[in-house]
C-alpha cells in the first residue's frame, strides 16, 4: 500500500487526470506479456517468464527484487515500472480459487504478500465467497463502468 500512497502523493498537484491501464496474461501462457499503458500510449511492455522479466526494460531482472534494479531504469520508466509489478502481483490472484478454502493461512506461499496474509492475522481473514467475478470474457474489465464519461450535475439539470 505504501507504493499506491507514493503514486497518489506523486500527483496530488496534477492537473490533469493520470490514467494508467494495465494489462497482464494469465500463467497459463509462459512466456506472458505485461503491458502498461498512460492515457492511450503505451509506456512498458514486457515479456514474462515467472517473476522474471524476458523481454523489455529491466530485461533479466526479477520483479521481486524490483527495488533494486529500478535506478538502472529510464527516469521517467521508474514510475510506470511500479505500477505494472504491483499489477502483475495482483494478476496473479486469478490462479486460486477462494472459495474453496477457510481462511488466509490455507494459501501458505502468500504468507506476507499483503495485509491479510500477515502470519498474526491470516487465520482470521476469511474469503468473501461469491464475490469473484470473471472478467476473462470481456475487454472492459472491473472498472469500465467507472471509467464512463458523466454528465456533470450544471449539464444535467440537477442543483446543489
Amino acid at each position: 500500500m505504501l507504493d499506491l500512497a507514493l503514486l497518489a502523493a506523486a500527483h496530488a498537484r496534477d492537473h490533469v487526470p493520470l490514467l494508467y491501464s494495465m494489462f497482464v496474461a494469465d500463467h497459463a501462457s509462459a512466456p506472458r506479456s505485461a503491458q502498461l499503458w498512460r492515457g492511450e500510449s503505451i509506456v512498458l511492455d514486457w515479456m514474462l517468464d515467472g517473476d522474471q522479466v524476458a523481454a523489455g526494460p529491466g530485461n533479466g531482472n526479477n520483479l521481486r527484487r524490483l527495488r533494486e534494479w529500478l535506478p538502472e531504469l529510464a527516469p521517467r520508466l521508474r514510475e510506470p515500472a511500479t505500477v505494472l509489478r504491483r499489477a502483475i502481483f495482483i494478476s496473479s490472484g486469478r490462479r486460486f480459487d477462494y472459495e474453496d478454502i477457510d481462511n488466509a493461512s490455507a494459501l501458505t506461499r502468500q504468507v506476507g504478500a499483503c495485509f491479510t496474509f500477515q502470519p498474526e492475522r491470516s487465520g482470521t481473514a476469511l474469503p468473501m465467497r461469491g464475490s469473484r467475478i470473471d472478467f476473462t470474457g470481456g475487454r472492459a474489465g472491473p472498472l469500465a463502468s467507472s471509467l464512463l464519461p458523466r454528465p456533470s450535475p450544471s449539464c444535467s439539470g440537477e442543483e446543489y
